[in-house]
């Protein structure tokens, strides 16, 4: 049986109220949100950090 070719998910930082959030959005219908964070540089570093983890897997 061929493997099958899981889609990357994608990620972007929201803004809300002030405060940012990382959602990460999955092939399939599951979504993380990460946060809050206070700052935009913060929800970069923490969005750097989840893709190194997911090339890690």
């Amino acid at each position: 049986m061929p493997k099958k070719k899981t889609k990357k998910p994608s990620m972007y930082v929201t803004p809300s109220l002030g405060l940012f959030y990382l959602n990460i959005e999955y092939a399939t219908d599951e979504s993380e949100i990460i946060g809050p964070f206070r700052t935009l540089a913060e929800a970069e570093e923490e969005r750097s950090r989840q893709t190194k983890l997911r090339k890690a897997k």
